[in-house]
């Protein structure tokens, strides 16, 4: 046996570890490539002194204990004892996630006969992407693939992201050994996914990064990716221990927040951080870099003022400590800058993208170039990080798979809608041409849809090379892996991580819409086959997929999920063993639950919806004021189309006859069909729509894309859901005007053209050449041409009708009075009572236009006017204004231009609603003592929002109760403004806010969906489990500042979660708490 010091002597190749892992002991100190050098420091040592980390450490004391035990030694000093071979470890009998295990499921129908060695199946498999291979902080730990044992400790210690990953391995544990062979195989699972990125990088910003992500092996980039610390660290030149050893010395003086010109002049001079500056007194940094006095004593106060933190030693190690020494312009710049990429639809790290985004905008700013400019350039630099569109590519097809869950059985390709963004693009191109299929449509400056075509499960299997197929094949019919691993010739790990790669390589599969329901609840094979109609196959393969854990999933014998009812196509509620219903149908979905339920394939007569409706209500005991309400048919009417979930297929103009069906508006994009409309702008018709489907064969087919099967459902969908279109007009059902004509026109030019001819025949030429109904013709049109009648007959005419000169004198002075723009209604009305015998119209278009002036929506404008411009100057121009102001009346408020302009100039800040529409212009503020300015009004909405806990209800009286201030709460003194104009600014946060009206005060809430009155019931139940509701009514007023009726207060109770006792007139957080108070009050 040699000598335990002789065996420290050779290099660490002997210990026959990996390149990489050599690489990385090199960088750290060249001094250990000598095993005796390893072995002298310790784990410890080396742990803490090189700031190694966990899975580094590991992999090297494993290495050193296995070397030793070879030559007989058991242990080694400083690092341990050996651990088992993993020969003597005892191989767990293998068991399947449906139960059984290898020795019955090699039973199953597959020919055990041996396959082709494992490299010609690996050589069949295409070089794995970036894109495929990158993971995510927000990613759950199935990712990885770990081994059932390993996923279930994590578990245990609530493990779930990559991200909580890398903190728990950065933290290291109680009692490595027993964890040991765990935290080693995650490590080495995260190695295998961490990126290289290729980022340049400051120290400050790489220990910023490790203080983020809690380890010094794995950092995150600033949209999630998981990227490998050491490698990060080495391409800028550094070693881990370099970056955790800087401090107060490596800070840039450019991030002191001096003057740029001196710290221009101190870098030509050598002085770029305070490390160049500490050792010199101030008399010696004067004559050395020529200052003047005032100039070292401010360079020196700001080091002074550092220094003297008393958190600096902490803040140091801290991301905190980084922000900390950046000035505020630089870190409202890096704010707007996440803004901008959120917008975007960036997987954005908030804290992460600041480390990189910081120092860009430092540089950025000292050119002096504004603030917006400067969040373009910092995110246009960010933008155009190497690899960001590969990243962006694995984000899409996370999307992708996430939105399968969508998809219907007859459903053959998935669309979303991407941000028309530089990486979003290469992503989509990327990802298409990967698959080898997808197209990009509907590209405009904001946004682009990317479609993609869904593969089923037999159809992506057979198209698989043969001995991959074979693979997947036995998996799916039910061999294990180690049955796998001896047909193929191969141990179980190869079979593992082929499948692995295979499975990551696979297109959108259509079977996967089943996915989350399989990673919800434990199913056994064949209650998954009972609920869904799928096959085992289907299962094995989702329990391959899934990335979820194997514990903690709901019991199926506790109900059935409530997507039973939708995949069986049951019009029957989907029922236990026992026969009872599961599905509960609450007030809120049961609208789109009838809709879908009887309107799907066909449309029905409104009144009949009404009454499934109804019959539902009964039965699931929807309140009776609600359904008393709703038996009237035109609020039926309205709350359905508030519903977003109906179409209209049939509107006759009697109410009792119209149809509709069932329709899905959140998976559609009506974005296309806009723009063909815009198309045919340059006619000059007003006419039906049924004439704009006749004449343009790409519209048509764009609504048959779109299954909108008449002219009435094109005309509800155009006028309900889309923007205005640039020269189109859409009128009441089924008028349209496209560019500038008028119907009075047309059918002048119809009878000059065939009459004379009598009103039968005219009547059936208009509706046929126009797409319009004879009734409409009848009622609208025909009183319009009575001059042109003569008998039964309507001869032509070159004659326009004329006014009198005393009415256009009328007409003139009228309109000249007004100035740029009139009501309509205000001046026809007006006509009308001083010429009370005239049968002109004139709003008519030749005449409106022989007076130099057009309508637009209710309102009259001079013929040059740019109707938004005006509109916009109207509201910039005014200090205060209200819908009773002479200049702006009710027919401006609705004009849809006013409108946009009045929306756009409360997204700026420009102006703020004060009361309901009564506006105040925000410029005058920054006169106050106090001076506010636009900018503030932003930060108090971003600064409450950041105040705001997740899921938690507030209004502006609770959220100053609970702590918050800001200096726009000087308004209220000042100016005397109310709750309501600090709700109006937090209504500008409805991208990242939800709200609801409750009595007198609008709440707010951070969360996803939409927020309700009866949320804020339960939230404030949940902390107080039995209330009367006079109790409930006093904590809205004295935590939220609410006064509501408590009419509407019980109503809102009985639409919420919790329970309400009628006769005790309480409500409790549940009908178990009621039990339980009526426990308490028998004792």
């Amino acid at each position: 046996m040699l000598h335990f010091e002789s065996l420290k002597k050779p290099s660490i190749y002997a210990l026959g570890i990996s390149p990489q892992v050599r690489g990385r002991i090199r960088r750290l100190d060249g001094s250990l490539m000598r095993i005796g050098a390893l072995v002298d420091l310790g784990r410890d040592g080396f742990e803490r002194k090189y700031h190694a980390g966990f899975a580094l450490t590991d992999t090297v004391q494993k290495a050193l204990l296995a070397y030793f035990k070879r030559h007989g030694f058991e242990s080694v000093p400083g690092w341990g004892t050996s651990v088992q071979n993993e020969s003597e470890v005892e191989t767990p009998k293998e068991i399947n996630r449906d139960g059984s295990s290898n020795s019955a499921i090699t039973e199953a129908k597959v020919n055990p006969e041996p396959a082709d060695p494992v490299a010609d199946i690996a050589n069949q498999i295409p070089t794995l992407p970036v894109s495929r291979s990158l993971v995510f902080a927000t990613d759950p730990i199935g990712i990885l693939r770990l081994d059932e044992e390993c996923a279930e400790y994590f578990a245990e210690l609530e493990v779930k992201t990559i991200a909580d990953l890398v903190r728990n391995l950065g933290e290291g544990s109680e009692n490595p050994g027993a964890a040991f062979e765990h935290r080693l195989a995650a490590s080495c699972a995260l190695e295998k996914h961490a990126y290289a990125a290729p980022l340049s990088l400051e120290k400050d910003q790489l220990k910023a990064l490790i203080s983020l992500s809690g380890s010094t092996s794995f950092v995150f980039d600033p949209f999630g990716v998981l990227c490998d610390a050491d490698s990060l660290c080495s391409k800028n030149g550094y070693t881990i221990a370099d970056v955790l050893s800087s401090g107060l010395a490596d800070i840039a003086l450019s991030l002191l927040d001096l003057d740029p010109q001196l710290v221009k002049r101190l870098e030509r001079k050598g002085a770029t951080c305070i490390g160049d500056v500490l050792p010199l007194s101030e008399e010696e940094f004067a004559e050395k870099y020529q200052r003047s006095a005032n100039s070292t004593r401010v360079v020196y106060d700001k080091i002074e003022k550092l220094k003297s933190d008393e958190h600096f030693a902490d803040l140091d190690k801290s991301y905190e400590g980084f922000v900390s020494r950046f000035s505020r312009a630089a870190v409202m710049v890096s704010r707007d800058v996440r803004s901008s990429f959120e917008a975007a639809d960036y997987p954005v790290r908030e804290r992460e993208l600041s480390v990189f985004a910081l120092p860009i905008s430092v540089e950025v700013l000292q050119r002096g170039i504004g603030h917006s400019l400067s969040v373009r350039e910092v995110t246009k630099k960010l933008r155009v990080m190497q690899y960001l569109g590969k990243a962006m590519q694995a984000v899409l097809m996370r999307r992708l798979r996430a939105n399968v869950a969508t998809l219907g059985n007859d459903e053959q390709s998935l669309v979303v809608t991407l941000s028309n963004d530089i990486n979003w693009r290469f992503a989509a191109e990327t990802l298409k041409k990967e698959l080898g299929r997808g197209a990009i449509f509907n590209l405009k400056d904001e946004a682009f849809d990317f479609k993609i075509a869904i593969d089923s499960l037999d159809k992506w299997v057979e198209s698989l090379p043969d001995n991959i197929k074979r693979l997947v094949e036995s998996r799916i019919n039910g061999l294990g892996i180690s049955s796998c691993a001896s047909i193929f010739q191969i141990d179980d790990q190869q079979v593992e991580e082929l499948l692995a790669k295979v499975y990551s390589m696979r297109p959108l599969i259509i079977e996967e819409r089943f996915l989350p329901m399989f990673e919800t609840y434990e199913f056994t094979p064949s209650e998954f086959a009972r609920v869904t109609g799928q096959t085992t196959e289907v299962f094995r393969y989702l329990a391959d997929v899934s990335v979820a854990p194997a514990n903690g999933k709901l019991s199926i014998a506790d109900g059935e999920p409530e997507e039973t009812e939708n995949l069986s196509g049951s019009e029957v509620p989907a029922q236990d063993v026992e026969g009872r219903a599961h599905v509960e149908i609450d007030e809120e979905s049961a609208l789109e639950y009838v809709t879908k339920k009887y309107a799907s394939e066909e449309p029905v007569l409104l009144h009949q919806l009404q009454q499934n409706y109804m019959q539902l209500g009964t039965q699931h005991n929807f309140s009776a004021s609600d359904l008393a309400s709703l038996c009237d048919l035109g609020k039926f009417y309205g709350k359905l189309l508030d519903e977003d979930c109906a179409i209209v297929c049939a509107n006759p103009g009697n109410m009792s006859q119209i149809m509709v069906r069932y329709y899905d508006f959140s998976s559609v994009d009506f974005s296309g069909l806009t723009q063909l409309l815009a198309k045919q702008a340059g006619q000059n018709v007003e006419c039906g729509f049924a004439y704009v489907i006749r004449s343009s064969a790409e519209f048509k087919e764009e609504c048959e894309e779109l299954d909108l099967r008449n002219d009435v459902e094109v005309h509800f969908v155009l006028s309900h859901y889309c923007d205005q279109v640039p020269g189109v007009e859409i009128g009441e059902y089924p008028l349209v005007k496209l560019g500038e004509s008028s119907s009075e026109f047309q059918l002048r030019q119809l009878i000059n053209e065939i009459g004379p001819i009598n009103v039968t025949a005219l009547e059936k030429e208009y509706s046929q050449r126009y797409g319009i109904t004879g009734e409409l013709f009848f009622d609208r049109y025909l009183p319009c041409v009575n001059d042109l009648k003569r008998g039964n007959q309507y001869y032509p005419s070159e004659d326009q009708r004329v006014l009198s000169g005393e009415q256009r004198a009328f007409l003139r002075e009228e309109l000249d009075g007004s100035g740029i723009c009139c009501s309509a209604d205000l001046l026809k009305t007006r006509y009308e009572v001083r010429f009370p015998k005239s049968s002109i119209d004139v709003l008519s278009e030749e005449i409106l236009a022989s007076f130099a002036r057009k309508l637009s929506d209710g309102l009259i404008f001079e013929c040059n006017t740019n109707v938004r411009r005006y509109f916009a100057d109207l509201i910039s121009g005014k200090v205060r204004f209200s819908i009773n102001d002479a200049e702006f009346g009710e027919a401006v408020f609705r004009h849809q231009l006013f409108r946009y302009e009045l929306e756009r100039a409360k997204r700026q800040f420009e102006i703020v609603e004060i009361k309901d529409d009564e506006y105040v212009s925000t410029a005058p503020f920054a006169k106050l003592e106090q001076p506010i300015s636009q900018r503030d009004l932003q930060d108090y909405l971003d600064s409450a929002i950041a105040f705001m806990q997740l899921g938690v209800p507030y209004t502006v009286h609770s959220l100053r109760k609970v702590g918050f201030k800001h200096k726009v709460d000087c308004l209220e003194d000042e100016l005397g403004f109310g709750p309501f104009f600090y709700e109006s600014l937090l209504s500008m946060g409805s991208s990242r806010l939800k709200k609801t009206r409750v009595g007198n005060c609008k709440v707010f809430c951070r969360m996803e969906g939409s927020y309700s009155g009866s949320l804020l019931v339960e939230w404030i139940v949940k902390s107080n489990p039995a209330l009367e509701l006079e109790e409930l009514a006093g904590i809205l007023a004295d935590q939220f500042g609410i006064e509501i009726d408590v009419s509407r207060l019980r109503s809102l109770v009985k639409r919420s979660d919790c329970y309400y006792q009628e006769e005790l007139d309480m409500v409790f957080g549940s009908i178990d708490e009621y039990g339980k108070k009526v426990q308490e009050w028998l004792c």
